[in-house]
């Protein structure tokens, strides 16, 4: 998957409304991205941060099946806290996935990724 930090978001508007890319980008989606990220990237980021090993988090490992199958069960029950499951199978099932790199106009528009550093930096800052 990747994320975007709200100023990574802000430069590719931007970008994407130049006059130099005004025509192309008109009534399309532009994807723009800071770096590429998952929970267990994030997960080594923090313990690396916050000086502890990665196993001091617990992990919950749980299948895209599992996650839809359950949300499904809730529904039927009336209970609407699970319908983010719905969601997982957008992000994670086969064929899916959150890694639109190959989509997103940082290069194009001269926005480059961020370095495993300004990404670690960046998490320091929010702890």
């Amino acid at each position: 998957m990747c994320s975007t930090t709200l100023e990574r978001t802000a430069e590719g508007v931007a970008k994407a409304l130049a006059p130099e890319h005004a025509g192309e980008t008109r009534n399309k989606p532009v994807y723009v991205y800071s770096t590429p990220m998952s929970e267990k990237r994030m997960t080594e980021i923090v313990a690396r941060v916050k000086g502890v090993e990665v196993e001091a988090f617990e992990v919950k490992r749980a299948s895209v099946e599992e996650v839809t199958k359950g949300a499904y069960e809730a529904l039927e029950r009336g209970d609407r806290s699970k319908m983010f499951g719905f969601y997982i199978p957008f992000c994670f099932g086969e064929g899916y996935g959150g890694d639109f790199r190959e989509q997103a106009w940082n290069e194009k528009s001269g926005l480059r990724e961020m370095g495993e550093g300004e990404v670690e930096e960046m998490v320091r800052a929010w702890l």
